[in-house]
């Protein structure tokens, strides 16, 4: 098909191809005028107790093992997998408005093979305004620590045998991120034309074809007659 197949096509369904266009203005300029998020991240370590001889189920597996349990259990996950890289933000999943809290994956280089070897959650919260987020990094937090402590505790572990926790850093910043309103903009744009050209192409068709047929049943009943 050629420029002017799909010129031609455009003229005789121009009704529908109006309807696109106006649709993709919308779409361009609704992603060209999106406002930012706030976004916070920090990592919760987790610290073994300094004695020997602990009964601390907790810590059997490892200290990692338990920073993962207590993360799936906090976090509320998006759908779908998650990237295998911390270096995927929050925001980069395309949520405006919560918290995500997960073992960091520290094999960066193999997509095949995952390692966890860092006793700590990646905390990341995001929010349409400093206060509710920095609002809801403590809450997350403090659900960290109160499960961390309330599944140790009911495991049997005495005071001296409690895994603790550390914020680092103790007080992250707060940052507003906002993605490229050009970029966007001309991504809406590019959909938005080429979804309004295929329907246009395939509407086209689609009545060609049975104009067509219509031809050849009119002229078999004439000559039928």
């Amino acid at each position: 098909m050629t420029i002017w197949d799909v010129l031609s096509a455009v003229r005789r369904q121009w009704l529908l191809a109006l309807a696109g266009a106006i649709a993709t203005a919308v779409g361009v300029i609704a992603a060209g005028t999106t406002p930012g998020v706030y976004f916070q991240e920090a990592n919760v370590v987790f610290l073994a107790p300094n004695q020997g001889g602990s009964a601390n189920t907790y810590q059997l597996p490892p200290v990692v093992a338990a920073a993962g349990l207590v993360g799936r259990q906090v976090s509320a996950r998006p759908k779908g997998p998650l990237p295998v890289t911390t270096t995927v933000t929050i925001v980069d999943l395309g949520i405006r408005e919560g918290a995500l809290a997960r073992l960091p994956n520290t094999n960066r280089y193999n997509q095949w093979a995952n390692s966890f070897s860092q006793p700590m959650l990646n905390v990341q919260v995001v929010g349409d305004t400093p206060e509710r987020v920095r609002a809801r990094m403590t809450v997350t937090v403090s659900e960290i620590r109160r499960t961390l402590r309330q599944g140790q505790l009911a495991e049997g572990a005495g005071p001296n045998q409690l895994i603790d926790t550390v914020m680092n850093p103790p007080a992250p910043p707060v940052l507003y991120q906002h993605g490229s309103s050009s970029r966007a903009a001309a991504a809406a744009l590019v959909l938005g034309m080429g979804l309004t050209l295929t329907l246009v192409v395939m509407t086209d068709r689609w009545r060609g074809r049975r104009s067509g047929v219509r031809r050849k049943r009119s002229l078999y009943a004439r000559r039928a007659r």
